[in-house]
C-alpha cells in the first residue's frame, strides 16, 4: 500500500472517530439539558416518561442514525484498509514466487550448460592422449588460432581486422560445430531468459544473474564465446555482451592474437 493511501486511511478514521465523539458529546449534553430544565428526579407519572421518549425519539433518534451509518462507513474504512494490506502482501507474495521460479530455471539451465561442458569430446579429431571434459576448450581454442594465423596469412588481403575475425571464426565454426554449438546455444538460451524473464524487483538484477552465468565459465570458454559473439548476432552479439561487461577478466595471453584483439574486449570496436 502506498503513502497517500495510508494518509488517506489515517485521515478518514482519525475524522470518523472525531465525529462519533462529537455526536455521543451531544447526546449526552441533550440529556443533561432535558433534566435540568424538564425533571429534576425520576417521575412516578406514565405520561412524563411518555412525553421523555417522544423527546428522546425526536431528538436523539436521528443521532444515533447518523451514528449507525458512520459506523458502517468505519467497517468499510477499517476493512478496506485490511484488503490494501492483504492486496499488498499478495503481491509482495507473488513477487517472491515468480522470482523463485525464474531461479529454479536459471540454475537448472546452469547446470545443463555446465554439464554439456563437462563432456565435451573432441577424441575424434585430438590426439590418443587426449582427455574429453571442460578443458577441450584450451583445444578448440588452439583450433581456432590455428585457423585465424592460416586467413591471416592467405585470405586476409582487402579484409579488416573484425572481418578477419569473422571469416577465422566461420570456417573454425563449420568444422567444429558439432562439438561447440550445443554449449553455444545453451549459452544463449540463457542469456535471453536472464534478459527477457528476470523480476523486476528491489532484491533481483539482470546483472546479479549474468555474472553468476559469467562465473560459471573458464577462461578458454570465455574466449570462445567472445569470438562467437563477433561471428553471430542476438543474445551473444559482441555489442549484447560487451555492454554487460561478460569479458571482463578474460586473459589477455588467451586471445588468439593478443596484441590486435586486446581493445576489443573492452568493448572498443565502432565496426561492431
Amino acid at each position: 500500500m502506498s503513502d497517500s493511501e495510508d494518509k488517506f486511511f489515517e485521515k478518514t478514521e482519525k475524522n470518523a472517530k472525531i465525529i462519533i465523539h462529537l455526536a455521543l458529546a451531544f447526546a449526552v449534553t441533550i440529556l443533561i439539558l432535558y433534566f435540568y430544565k424538564f425533571h429534576y428526579g425520576l417521575s412516578n407519572e406514565t405520561g412524563t416518561w411518555g412525553e421523555f421518549g417522544d423527546f428522546i425519539g425526536g431528538t436523539l433518534n436521528p443521532f444515533f442514525s447518523a451514528l449507525s451509518l458512520l459506523a458502517i462507513l468505519w467497517t468499510l474504512i477499517i476493512q478496506s484498509k485490511e484488503l490494501s494490506h492483504s492486496t499488498e502482501a499478495l503481491r509482495e507474495q507473488s513477487k517472491h514466487l515468480d522470482t523463485q521460479s525464474f531461479e529454479n530455471t536459471f540454475f537448472a539451465l546452469i547446470q545443463l550448460n555446465n554439464e554439456i561442458a563437462k563432456t565435451l569430446d573432441l577424441s575424434e579429431i585430438e590426439s590418443e592422449n587426449y582427455k574429453p571434459g571442460r578443458g577441450s576448450f584450451r583445444n578448440l581454442v588452439n583450433l581456432l588460432k590455428e585457423t585465424y594465423l592460416w586467413v591471416k596469412d592467405y585470405e586476409s588481403q582487402g579484409l579488416t581486422s573484425i572481418q578477419t575475425i569473422r571469416e577465422s571464426y566461420k570456417q573454425f565454426y563449420a568444422k567444429n560445430q558439432k562439438f561447440v554449438g550445443n554449449y553455444l546455444k545453451t549459452t544463449e538460451k540463457i542469456m535471453q531468459f536472464i534478459i527477457e524473464r528476470c523480476p523486476t524487483t528491489d532484491r533481483t538484477d539482470p546483472a546479479t544473474y549474468i555474472d553468476i552465468l559469467r562465473a560459471q565459465k573458464t577462461n578458454h570458454e570465455l574466449v570462445i564465446i567472445f569470438y562467437h559473439s563477433i561471428y553471430t548476432s542476438g543474445c551473444l552479439s559482441y555489442k549484447e555482451l560487451t555492454k554487460r561487461n561478460f569479458f571482463q577478466g578474460i586473459s589477455e595471453e588467451s586471445l588468439i592474437d593478443p596484441l590486435l584483439h586486446h581493445e576489443l574486449i573492452k568493448g572498443n570496436e565502432d565496426e561492431l
